[in-house]
């Protein structure tokens, strides 16, 4: 659980620095909480494909359902995400475990809704 803990703090200082302490659905500058895009009550994982950063007031909106403001297409986040993937395959971390074609995959999940693409 200790690992756990240190992991998420960790993916929150990425998302922060990445998303430049912005919330990705509401754009405010606030301290950033680690969002499941897929929930761990729905059977989701804390994985770089997964999470996303949202200011609490975002976070408590969105709950348990599935929903990303991320645009799987954009150049920049696809490089970002595989960077995060190699620097933590480099820490031996959990996500070295998971194959890194699944994370880059970049197909929606059942449910999946996207805001702000199109």
């Amino acid at each position: 659980q200790h690992a756990n803990r240190n992991r998420i703090a960790y993916i929150q200082e990425r998302l922060t620095l990445f998303q430049q302490g912005r919330c990705l659905r509401c754009h405010s500058v606030a301290i950033l909480q680690v969002d499941e895009v897929w929930p761990r009550a729905l059977g989701g994982r804390v994985e770089w494909l997964n999470v996303q950063g949202l200011c609490q007031r975002c976070n408590i909106l969105k709950s348990d359902r599935v929903e990303t403001w991320w645009d799987y297409r954009d150049t920049a986040y696809r490089q970002w995400l595989a960077e995060e993937i190699r620097r933590e395959q480099a820490r031996g971390t959990q996500t070295a475990q998971t194959d890194m074609t699944h994370q880059l995959e970049l197909t929606p999940w059942p449910g999946y809704t996207a805001h702000g693409i199109g």
